[in-house]
């Protein structure tokens, strides 16, 4: 066979007279197995080349933006105060800014440069709002570790967004979903309808929560508010149905000699055991699929229960003992809302009846 002409392949005769092929570069050398010219042989030496081409991203300065995320990431802050869901979130917000400012100085991070990425966004006012709340953080966390003076970010607004942001679901949508959903995906909607509560609360909440006086315990993990909340006779039924569901499954898992455990939170996988949130994000997507609601937030059920608890007149304060709302500025616009809606309803209501009484 004639001789392979390729880059950095090199070949010498071993003691035996064999002819020996190897990968050289960047002083190193790496043997290559096979007949010269042959498939295997070729492929060995693509990988070789190709690894070699690919070139190790450089370590960023000490005192640069990367080297902040590097430090941040690996801080307790992040690794051991948030959530997997939050942690994933900030990841989202960060890696965009980590390329476009990997081996910039922190000091280089003005309150203009920021500014500029925000407005950068603005396509996206819910996204570029989020970037800067997560982008506030990591500044907030080089203050902190005396990186940084002083944070460029904290007195940037956001961008407003004409909107309430999470939407509530449709009435339509809440009546389809309720009569047509199962399993894991229905106790949830039930829970977050009834409760008010947020999607990491209801995959927490646990059957050995439920109190004697007709009411479930609950931690918030956003707030760390602990909250006693009612159980409405709707749900009561749902978690009725869900536990005999439950009990029913381990039976059967354990007839047929697969993983069973007798649920201890009340949204559980088939096995018994609690769901992630990624976890429960694909069979709620799928379960919203199925009874044709798509792409409605779970997030919005959360609304629906507190427009639900103001338009039964309930004040702000009441509200906020159920959801553990911090502020009662939003429920207070849910409530001027309520009240236009039932001006509204009276007036239609009057001119109805004058109407009637004119024929």
């Amino acid at each position: 066979m004639g001789r392979i002409d390729l880059p950095y392949l090199h070949a010498y005769r071993d003691r035996h007279g064999r002819m020996r092929h190897y990968y050289r570069r960047d002083g190193r050398r790496h043997p290559i197995k096979g007949e010269p010219g042959s498939a295997e042989f070729l492929a060995e030496y693509q990988r070789l080349h190709e690894a070699a081409e690919v070139k190790p991203t450089p370590k960023p300065g000490a005192d640069t933006f990367g080297a902040l995320v590097e430090t941040y990431y690996v801080s307790p802050e992040f690794s051991h105060n948030l959530r997997t869901s939050t942690k994933a979130e900030y990841r989202r917000h960060i890696e965009p800014m980590r390329e476009r400012w990997r081996n910039v100085p922190l000091i280089g991070i003005t309150k203009k440069v920021v500014r500029s990425y925000r407005d950068s966004l603005a396509a996206q006012p819910v996204k570029a709002n989020s970037a800067l709340r997560v982008l506030k953080t990591l500044l907030a966390f080089a203050v902190d570790t005396e990186l940084l003076a002083a944070n460029p970010a904290s007195k940037i607004k956001p961008l407003k967004v004409d909107s309430d942001g999470w939407l509530p679901w449709p009435e339509a949508a809440l009546e389809k979903f309720s009569n047509k959903s199962r399993g894991a995906a229905r106790i949830a909607f039930f829970l977050a309808l009834e409760t008010g509560q947020r999607r990491a609360d209801v995959l927490s909440m646990r059957w050995d929560a439920l109190t004697s006086d007709g009411g479930i315990m609950v931690k918030q993990a956003k707030t760390g508010a602990e909250l006693w909340l009612p159980i409405s006779p709707v749900l009561r039924v749902e978690l009725e149905r869900t536990r005999k569901e439950q009990a029913a499954r381990v039976v059967e898992r354990t007839k047929r000699k697969l993983q069973a455990a007798t649920p201890l939170t009340i949204v559980a996988r088939e096995n018994g055991q609690p769901y992630t949130e990624d976890g429960f994000g694909t069979i709620w997507n799928r379960e919203q699929h199925r009874v044709e609601c798509p792409r409605l937030p779970f997030h919005g059920l959360r609304k629906n229960a507190t427009i639900r608890l103001v338009e039964n007149g309930h004040n702000p304060q009441q509200v906020a003992a159920i959801t553990g709302h911090k502020t009662l500025e939003m429920i207070a616009h849910y409530g001027r809302r309520a009240d236009q809606k039932r001006l509204a309803k009276a007036t239609a209501q009057a001119t109805d009846g004058r109407n009637g009484s004119d024929q």
